[in-house]
């Protein structure tokens, strides 16, 4: 028996995606679960996977310095454009 959950609370993607700061991340996890009956009783195996990566939001320009920055706009103590 194995069981894939997926689960995404859209609320707090919402409210993450308004106070997004610089440099940006997501975060996705996977667990997959399997059991088998065995002699002894139950065996059950836990996978758990997890990767970091970084993604690209319109209007959100991250910087180190002002030279990271379209003309006219500063690297801001937020490391974001503006």
């Amino acid at each position: 028996m194995s069981h894939n959950r997926h689960y995404v609370k859209l609320s707090e993607v919402a409210r993450r995606l308004n106070s997004l700061s610089a440099f940006p991340t997501i975060v996705l996890s996977r667990e997959s679960v399997g059991a088998a009956a065995v002699s002894g009783g139950r065996v059950e195996l836990v996978v758990v996977s997890r990767i970091e990566t970084a993604v690209s939001i319109p209007g959100i320009i991250s910087c180190n310095g002002d030279e990271d920055c379209p003309e006219g706009e500063a690297c801001g103590l937020d490391r974001k454009c503006g």
